[in-house]
């Protein structure tokens, strides 16, 4: 499924859901942008804690996310870890923006997240 199209200087991406709680946007140029918000995965939530079992009452107040390159590597977000945990929504749009561009460069994203 397409959620953006092609407007001036913006790469088109296909959202996946491989499991409940965690969104993967891959774009035309094969780089992968996932976020977790489900159980497992470093975020937290209004209500209930990162091992409760799902449901409605889990409406995410961060994310855990991962920047893949078309050959599976991680792009390194911080200097510790190949996924960074406990984001802002605004952090999760700021990179989301980064890699929707034409002219997107990895490096722009490598410790993003320090």
């Amino acid at each position: 499924m397409v959620y953006n199209t092609r407007m001036n200087d913006t790469i088109t991406y296909t959202v996946t859901t491989p499991k409940v709680g965690l969104t993967q946007l891959t774009f035309a140029n094969g780089y992968v942008l996932s976020i977790g918000a489900g159980t497992g995965h470093y975020a937290s939530w209004l209500v209930g804690n990162r091992y409760d079992r799902e449901g409605s009452q889990h409406i995410p107040t961060s994310y855990e996310v991962a920047v893949l390159a078309p050959n599976g590597s991680f792009i390194p977000l911080t200097s510790c870890d190949d996924v960074a945990g406990f984001q802002s929504l605004d952090t999760v749009q700021t990179i989301l923006g980064k890699m929707e561009r034409d002219n997107f460069n990895p490096k722009d994203l490598e410790l993003f997240c320090e």
